[in-house]
């Protein structure tokens, strides 16, 4: 069967929204239950429960309410360590309003001179389904803090919405296909080996529905149409389109 990765998205939302619905008590009283102390310890037990706790944080914060972006807040201000930071920054990016901004730009200010930590910062903003979604990707890409020529910092915004983003990837206007092929371009005379890997996930383009298809196809021929391909992109578009 064809992959419709927003009807699988609404298949998930629903199923999740029924949960907490449901469950939903019991999953506040497993989240306070399993809150990290005023002390970071690296036991087994402590990673466990903060792990359950950021897990459970997240599904109970699915429907993006003020009551989610206030834990959100209080969460992120209570972390002394960076799994619950980082499970904060991942909420606060699905959010809108105050917390989602002083989440986001206080992650940033603290990380700032920390290259490896503000790749997270790029990728967790590209990795969640907002209507926005493809603004929030051209104002990334024009931050002072993108570099083109850095590999991992081009993995964190292209690779990580392309992959980790299917449902805006895949939306049916085909923006998401336009921003990767523009990529993709762009790396071909100055990274082709970076420019060859992104092109993972048009490679699957048979797989989706037809009118995803369509669009996969086009954004794969307007790379081929390059004067100047490289031969590593040139193989990777090649044997798509062919296959």
């Amino acid at each position: 069967a064809a992959v419709d990765p927003q009807a699988i998205y609404d298949a998930r939302e629903k199923v999740l929204n029924a949960i907490i619905g449901h469950s939903g008590a019991k999953l506040e009283k497993i989240y306070n239950e399993n809150r990290t102390g005023t002390d970071f310890t690296i036991t087994p037990e402590a990673m466990g429960q903060r792990v359950l706790q950021n897990t459970v944080m997240l599904i109970l914060a699915n429907k993006r309410t003020d009551e989610d972006a206030a834990r959100a807040k209080t969460h992120y201000d209570a972390a002394n360590n960076m799994t619950d930071r980082m499970a904060a920054l991942y909420l606060a990016c699905a959010l809108k309003g105050p917390a989602r901004d002083d989440i986001v730009n206080d992650f940033y200010d603290k990380f700032k001179d920390y290259p490896l930590v503000i790749d997270k910062w790029f990728s967790a903003q590209v990795m969640v389904v907002r209507d926005d979604t493809m603004d929030i990707l051209a104002a990334l890409r024009k931050h002072p803090d993108f570099n083109i020529k850095n590999p991992n910092r081009v993995r964190s915004l292209f690779a990580a919405f392309a992959m980790n983003n299917p449902v805006k990837f895949h939306d049916v206007s085909g923006a998401g296909y336009d921003f990767l092929a523009d990529a993709v371009i762009e790396l071909n005379g100055i990274n082709p080996q970076i420019a060859a890997r992104l092109l993972t996930p048009l490679k699957e383009w048979k797989r989706y529905t037809p009118d995803r298809q369509e669009k996969m196809k086009a954004a794969l021929e307007r790379i081929a149409a390059l004067p100047d391909l490289s031969a590593d992109v040139f193989e990777i578009v090649s044997k798509s389109l062919k296959g």
